[in-house]
């Protein structure tokens, strides 16, 4: 809608469409309307609405709902795992560039990695041979332990990075970030653990989207 919408574009400060949002850029940012947020927005626009009438007058409200269909893919864990890794690497090399640490050169060969490793294991078919059956899932649960062990490995180096800015005396300057790197973290070992328990240990797992 920021992209296609005029009244939404004004709001943002853009008169025509010259210039677009590309598709992570909107998730990145609406993913901050968070329902506090949301409900502060509806408190603002609910006391507008009432300065609008007399102090007596009697209020009425309509309210309107639609279902929308949405193509929901599964697994989202695998999904999920990538967004927090991707963010994470991307604000770790932000780190190293500002103190000039030549740990995180680039993230973008980094993140491009672990997104082919995501894409391979997305592209796998559940064999409806019964004789194949056994080796495609071994075949899934291989590509789902590469991934997991590849996100692994640049956690650990997350880590490391981290510690070499610590000691630095540098957790003033990087609060921000750090407290946001942690975040994600968090997100990534929930879902590591959620992916290593549903597919390679087969135990039933029952999705938390925070």
């Amino acid at each position: 809608m920021v992209n296609h919408h005029q009244t939404i574009r004004q709001i943002l400060g853009h008169a025509n469409f010259d210039n677009t949002y590309k598709l992570q850029t909107l998730k990145d940012n609406v993913s901050l309307l968070t329902p506090s947020v949301l409900d502060q927005i509806n408190q603002v626009v609910i006391k507008a609405g009432h300065q609008q009438f007399k102090k007596n007058e009697v209020i009425k409200g309509r309210c309107d709902s639609f279902v929308v269909e949405t193509d929901v893919h599964y697994p989202t864990d695998t999904n999920l795992l990538y967004d927090a890794i991707r963010i994470i690497l991307m604000c770790i090399t932000k780190l190293c560039k500002r103190f000039e640490l030549t740990s995180w050169n680039d993230s973008f060969e980094q993140i491009q990695e672990i997104k082919n490793s995501l894409h391979r294991l997305q592209k796998l078919k559940h064999s409806t041979s019964k004789d194949e059956e056994e080796k495609q899932k071994k075949v899934i649960i291989d590509a789902h332990r590469s991934y997991l062990n590849l996100v692994k490995t640049k956690l650990e180096q997350v880590f490391a990075t981290l510690k070499k800015l610590l000691e630095q005396n540098q957790t003033f300057e990087i609060e921000t970030e750090l407290s946001k790197i942690q975040h994600f973290i968090k997100h990534a070992e929930r879902q590591i653990d959620q992916i290593d328990r549903r597919v390679i240990k087969g135990v039933f797992v029952q999705a938390l989207f925070i």
